[in-house]
């Protein structure tokens, strides 16, 4: 009867426990691509960055003046394709997260509802847990007898 009660609550833990485990590592996976996708994107906007200074340093004329200004639409838009890039990235990240998350949730409640539908045999107590409480016994399960 206890066996088939713990066997019961073993499987069923062990199923969460796996749920857990497999949503940390969707977790942990995410964040890792996470993390180098804003590795990356900050090189990126550095090494942008230091190229645009660098070209604005080399300036020593009227005509190194006027070529840097006309380059800066194409930098700008360079740098807003980038963002844009960087963007759909991160999008696309965050629903692939989404997606696979969901897909646990659902996989981990439909575990759990079909063990609920499950019929289960309604545990009986010994006759000696039956019995009805004495002073003795209810004094020692009592909460002042245990402050």
């Amino acid at each position: 009867m206890f066996d088939q009660m713990f066997g019961s609550s073993n499987a069923q833990l062990e199923s969460t426990l796996a749920a857990a485990k497999e949503f940390n590592r969707l977790s942990v996976n995410t964040l890792e691509k996470l993390t180098t996708l804003q590795i990356d994107a900050a090189r990126s906007y550095t090494e942008f960055s230091l190229e645009q200074v660098r070209n604005a340093l080399s300036i020593h004329d009227a005509q190194g003046l006027q070529e840097f200004l006309s380059s800066r639409p194409k930098a700008a838009e360079e740098f807003g394709k980038k963002v844009q890039q960087d963007l759909k990235t991160l999008t696309d990240l965050s629903t692939q997260f989404s997606t696979e998350a969901q897909k646990l949730a659902r996989e981990q409640f439909a575990g759990i509802a079909s063990q609920a539908k499950k019929p289960r045999k309604r545990a009986t107590l010994p006759s000696a847990v039956k019995r009805p409480l004495t002073l003795t016994s209810a004094a020692f399960f009592s909460p002042i007898a245990l402050a």
